[in-house]
């Protein structure tokens, strides 16, 4: 499931497209899973008139929770941006 929704970063608003948010891990063998909690799709024009570029280890807020980024795609459109619940990193 994905949703258009408005996030805070920087002290700013922006738009962008969340898929659902993993509220558990899988435990397997070893430990669990290493995966993102969620992911967020943007259109990068926002932040290039913002004169602002998203990084990782930098933390957003998002449908109510705070977020840490730890991965980030890039096109030329859009950042991709893969979260993890700030108790989670």
């Amino acid at each position: 499931d994905f949703r258009g929704i408005r996030f805070t970063w920087k002290g700013g608003m922006y738009a962008g497209v969340l898929s659902e948010i993993t509220k558990s891990k899988e435990n397997v063998p070893g430990g669990y899973m290493d995966e993102a909690d969620a992911r967020l799709v943007c259109n990068r024009e926002q932040f290039i008139d913002a004169g602002k570029m998203p990084l990782i280890g930098q933390t957003l807020t998002a449908s109510g929770e705070q977020f840490v980024i730890t991965g980030i795609d890039v096109s030329d459109t859009i950042y991709s941006l893969e979260l993890r619940r700030d108790d989670n990193a």
